[in-house]
Parts: C-alpha cells; structure tokens; sequence
C-alpha cells in the first residue's frame, strides 16, 4: 500500500474533522501541521535523505574539485593586472618565487610570493573555498509554512520561492 494510497482514505475523515472545528482551531491545528512537516523536512534535508529513507546520490565532483584535488600547492595570485587561482601541481621554491606546474593554466608557470595571498600547502579540496558541501544545507534554512484558510502550504522563502 503507498502513501498516496493511505493519504486518499484519510482524506475524508480528516475533512470532516476539520469541518467540527472553529477557525481559531483549524488554523491552530494547521499551523501546527505545517510547523512540523517544515521540521521534519529540514530534518530530513540535513540528513540528506529522500521522503522514504533512501541517501541522496553523492554531489558531482566538479574539473575545478578534481584539479584542486591533485595540487599540492594552492593560493590566489595578484599581478598588477588581474587577480586567479593557481593550483601548482609540482613546484620548487626558489627562494622569492615559485615555479611549478599550474593545473589550471596546463603550463609551467612562475608566481613570485608578493603577489601570492591565501597559500595553502598540500591542499585539497578544502582550499579555496572547494569544500564538499551537502545539497540544500543552506536553503533548508529557508523552509517556511504557512496557514490559509483551510490550506497548509509549506515551501520556500527568499530568492529560492519560485515566483508565479
């Protein structure tokens, strides 16, 4: 027997108990089930898990995450006319500058170390902001209820509400 099925016989004796109540009651009622379908849906996006139990498939692994991956050396570089990541796959120090083997650029390059900022040694993904992050934390955030009438409408809030 599916949910839907369940939902479908429910239905009407849920009506008709709705119908007993004074509207102070039913939006009491309604608000309270539209606060907890919120939480548990929060719950289960932190949990990253779908309605019935299942994980969710693992986030894509971006080029960018994979090169990161293999550097050993990460850092944001300033020359005097623009500002990039440079992820150095094999480098040596040269005492004022570095001189390696750029994943992004697929070329060997020399970076002196004024225009380096954020350096991070044997990086991973970690670096430069490239952390695994799990689907939807932030948005989850964002999950509201609300009470019309006789409606629960849980949903959205912010950039992330679909407009119609």
């Amino acid at each position: 027997m599916s949910i839907e099925t369940n939902i479908d016989e429910l239905q009407p004796w849920i009506a008709s108990y709705l119908d007993k109540l004074d509207n102070k009651n039913r939006k009491r009622l309604l608000s309270k089930v539209g606060r907890r379908l919120a939480i548990n849906n929060r719950k289960r996006m932190t949990a990253q898990t779908d309605p019935d139990g299942q994980a969710w498939a693992p986030r894509k692994i971006s080029p960018l995450r994979e090169k990161v991956k293999q550097a050993k050396l990460v850092f944001t570089y300033k020359s005097s006319t623009h500002t990039r990541n440079v992820a150095l796959k094999n480098y040596r120090d040269d005492g004022d500058r570095y001189i390696g083997w750029d994943l992004f650029a697929d070329g060997i390059r020399e970076f002196f170390k004024t225009g380096i900022s954020k350096e991070r040694h044997n990086a991973r993904s970690a670096s430069l902001g490239l952390r695994s992050k799990k689907m939807f934390v932030e948005s989850r955030k964002m999950l509201r209820h609300a009470v019309l009438s006789d409606q629960i409408r849980v949903g959205w809030k912010g950039k992330r509400a679909s407009k119609k």
